[in-house]
């Protein structure tokens, strides 16, 4: 026992033990999660569900197509348990897919379409899993590492839409699977965290008492199908029943157009980690931007005061929701919120709060007794949102999921060292092992070194997280390599052997090179003596210096967003330490100077100030609507294409001819919203600018269409 536990008093024991876990709360626990969805159904099958881009698609419809899955897949032998694993880019489909496997009796698998095969290969073996759905565009990249039987969805739809739109009938335990979600593995292979439907019931009913919401609230879904935030953005929501607006892949990758997404589908609530906050926090604020948001839930890893202490002074009425919580506690364990009102007390990290409800957290020291307040020690957790263990890992499931002292069931081992403040609340402090956070991914420092270890020539390998600033700063991993006797390393090649075989967030900013590791006096590896990241690891050898004024703007803001100097127009912006953050921040600047509609896809293609500098040259410039959101720019006058031809020679030589016209009739039960129907009108023109184009009437041969349009003339026949 130590002191702080032996000079515990029976009264703190009691406060800390019981006191600040009084987090009893009933809630349906013997639900599954199809029965709590189709419960919600009943009132809101009527009402938009999903909203993508322009396309809405209802409860009803949801609900339907959903089935017709879930029935096409108990055909084909899903049954309770049965894992299946789905892969797609962000759709009305993915959402549907993960419900109809749900409802089948299955569990899902959801896999990033972005990994890198090899890893694709190593869920999917480890897993088991035995089908996969995906669409045709993603299947090639399966088609040589898998057993499983492929849907390609766009290929079966007709065929889906033969089946039944009736629910199927309920074959699960709440103590069954609703999914099993990897994380970074110590092993060297990632490992699967399996979530039961009772998990999930509880995780939905605490999440729900904590935030308050309303039939008017759309929940932004942006952040990866394969991290757990997207049970609270996808789930969650639909069991709630309100709206989910589906971020594209394109724009959650460019802050610009994911503010503007925000704005666009009037979004209120959005989950968010505190890397990713950061891309939109300075455009937001440093351009006057407007959102309209209730809730912000960070979450993923630690939130900073001087992260958000300027947003609420713009947006005092927005509440911060800060959760903490690994995997293998479905989703989140801890909660406050953060205002105004209380953001003073904080002057570097945000607690990680307290227990959510029938949830127990114990810091405990190494012999499991609690620790007194102040005093650092190991933070467990306990209650209804532990998971079941890790797929086919009985030891490691053991090893991590130990008897609880205090009550009955289990506690999770967290790995993370944490204190208790005077009220109860916990302040995460430092992790106990080799484990860290980059943007919001658990990454096992183990399973880097030991890919890197497979390369040829390699003798040994340390790798840290190192940050700039300070230990509150954005951390970067440096991989310090040691050859075998003669052996040439290149940079280069280790970063692109790192990125077949793992996902981009886990392949380190840069690798250094050394003859040996720096040792102690007792021989042990002294990482104090590691090096820094110098100008040898970060900056070019053969520096070629920028030809043009493009080129000299974009070296300089280069230099500023990576630190460095000596950057030539030919370096790779990754291989010089640049990262997803670094690139959002990168293409702000270039957008606030050179005022040119440029995207963080085209640093992605292009990589290099050379080439980027000509895509800048022939980028449109940045055109802002009314309410300052930076858009695509108003579209030109164009030629005709050669139907608008044909149609153009009709009208010219058959005036009088309606052969062009193509006419439809809706009717419309109920009365007629006017207003309404105006405004159904101006978001399609404002989302398909060419519903804007008029041919004009005499105009020669190849003259450019122009824009004319008013809603105003616009004709309605009311028939009764």
């Amino acid at each position: 026992m130590t002191s702080s536990s032996m000079d515990m008093s029976l009264e703190e024991r009691q406060k800390i033990l019981e006191e600040w876990n009084q987090t009893e709360s009933k809630y349906p626990y013997d639900k599954i999660i199809p029965e709590l969805f189709e419960k919600q159904i009943e009132k809101v099958f009527h009402q938009v569900a999903l909203i993508y881009k322009s396309n809405t698609l209802t409860y009803n419809d949801l609900n339907d197509q959903a089935n017709q899955l879930a029935h096409h897949l108990r055909e084909i032998g899903v049954k309770r348990n049965t894992l299946v694993a789905i892969c797609m880019e962000p759709c009305f489909e993915l959402l549907i897919g993960i419900l109809g496997i749900l409802k089948s009796g299955g569990a899902y698998i959801p896999l990033d379409p972005n990994n890198p095969a090899l890893r694709q290969k190593i869920i999917l073996s480890d897993s088991c899993a035995k089908i996969l759905i995906t669409h045709s565009q993603l299947a090639n990249q399966f088609e040589e590492i898998t057993t499983s039987q492929m849907i390609c969805w766009d290929a079966i739809k007709s065929k889906l839409a033969t089946y039944p739109t009736t629910n199927p009938k309920h074959v699960n335990q709440t103590s069954d699977l609703a999914y099993v979600i990897y994380t970074s593995g110590s092993t060297g292979k990632p490992k699967g965290v399996m979530i039961t439907h009772r998990n999930v019931n509880h995780f939905m009913h605490w999440f729900g008492k904590a935030i308050s919401i309303s039939s008017k609230d759309i929940f932004d879904f942006s952040s990866s199908i394969s991290f757990d935030f997207s049970v609270a953005c996808t789930l969650f929501p639909l069991i709630k029943g309100i709206k989910i607006a589906i971020c594209s892949e394109t724009d959650k990758r460019d802050p610009y157009l994911y503010i503007n997404h925000l704005q666009d589908t009037h979004v209120s609530i959005i989950k968010i980690t505190p890397s990713r906050f950061r891309q939109i926090n300075g455009i937001v604020l440093g351009e006057n931007k407007i959102l309209n948001l209730k809730y912000i839930v960070f979450g993923g890893e630690t939130l900073l005061a001087r992260d958000i202490e300027d947003w609420l002074k713009k947006f005092p009425k927005h509440k911060l929701f800060c959760e903490y919580g690994p995997t293998e506690a479905t989703v989140a364990s801890s909660w406050m919120i953060i205002d105004k009102n209380n953001i003073d007390q904080y002057k570097h990290r945000i607690p990680i709060g307290k227990p959510a409800l029938n949830t127990s957290l114990f810091i405990l020291d190494k012999n499991m007794h609690p620790v007194s307040v102040g005093v650092l020690g190991e933070l467990y957790i306990g209650g209804d949102g532990i998971a079941k263990g890790y797929l086919n890992k009985k030891k490691l499931t053991e090893k991590k999921f130990v008897k609880n002292p205090f009550n009955s069931g289990k506690l999770y081992k967290t790995g993370d060292l944490c204190c208790y403040l005077k009220d109860g609340t916990i302040e995460f402090v430092e992790r106990k092992d080799h484990q860290i956070k980059i943007r919001g991914f658990r990454v096992e420092i183990g399973e880097i070194e030991k890919c890197l270890a497979s390369y040829t020539g390699i003798q040994h390998i340390v790798i840290l997280a190192r940050s700039e600033r300070d230990e509150f700063e954005e951390k970067q991993l440096v991989a310090y390599c040691v050859p075998t006797g003669s052996a040439k390393l290149n940079t280069n090649d280790l970063r692109d052997y790192l990125k077949n075989r793992l996902p981009d967030y886990m392949v380190p900013a840069f690798f250094v090179i050394l003859d040996e590791l720096p040792l102690s006096a007792s021989g042990k590896l002294d990482t104090h003596k590691l090096p820094e990241p110098g100008p040898e690891a970060k900056e070019s050898n053969q520096v070629i210096k920028p030809r043009n004024e493009i080129e000299i703007t974009l070296k300089k803001i280069w230099s500023e967003t990576l630190n460095l100097k000596h950057i030539g127009i030919h370096d790779n912006f990754f291989d010089l330490g640049g990262n997803s953050l670094s690139a959002a921040r990168l293409i702000t600047k270039i957008r606030k100077v050179t005022h040119k509609n440029i995207l963080l896809q085209d640093l992605y293609n292009t990589e290099t100030i050379a080439h980027l500098a000509n895509v800048i040259h022939n980028a449109a410039d940045i055109f802002e609507d009314e309410n300052g959101n930076h858009r695509p720019p108003p579209l030109k006058a164009m030629p005709l294409n050669e139907l608008q031809f044909l149609f153009w020679l009709m009208k010219l030589f058959y005036p009088r001819s309606k052969v062009t016209n193509i006419v439809t009739r809706k009717r419309i039960a109920g009365n007629l919203d006017k207003k309404k129907l105006d405004s159904v009108f101006e978001l399609l023109c404002k989302n398909h600018p060419m519903l804007c184009y008029r041919i004009a009437r005499y105009s020669p041969l190849q003259y450019p269409q122009k824009i004319f349009f008013n809603l105003k003339s616009l004709k309605r026949t009311l028939v009764t």
